[in-house]
């Protein structure tokens, strides 16, 4: 926690998730070194299936999906975020303004507070 900690851009997690990450996200090794708990493969097929062809099936995703990203990102997730959302039938973007690439993983109260006022709108 404290080495992941201590550099971009896991530092700017907040503690209770960044604690979350390092305790279900790796996995003891029997000689006593760390790995990831999923396999390199598993995390780059999810992403090379999304890229490969999800973008065009989300049109096939019937039920409502709330989008919450940062618009504040070297990464492409702020531009595709809202273009995700668009493509789903029942797609609600949601913009965390100053947030970045980890948005929802910084202030959990305002992340909180948005998925609870969204359910709380029902919006089926």
């Amino acid at each position: 926690i404290e080495r992941y900690g201590s550099r971009p851009p896991l530092n700017e997690l907040h503690p209770d998730v960044l604690a979350a990450y390092v305790d279900y996200g790796f996995t003891a090794a029997p000689d006593g070194s760390v790995t990831l708990a999923c396999s390199p493969e598993h995390e780059a097929r999810a992403f090379e299936q999304f890229l490969r062809d999800g973008f065009e099936r989300l049109a096939e995703v019937t039920v409502p999906v709330f989008v919450g990203y940062g618009n504040v990102s070297a990464l492409p997730s702020s531009e595709w975020a809202p273009r995700i959302a668009d493509a789903l039938p029942a797609g609600i973007p949601d913009c965390h303004e100053g947030a970045d690439h980890f948005g929802c993983f910084l202030d959990l109260d305002r992340v909180a507070t948005s998925i609870s006022t969204w359910f709380q709108a029902d919006p089926r």
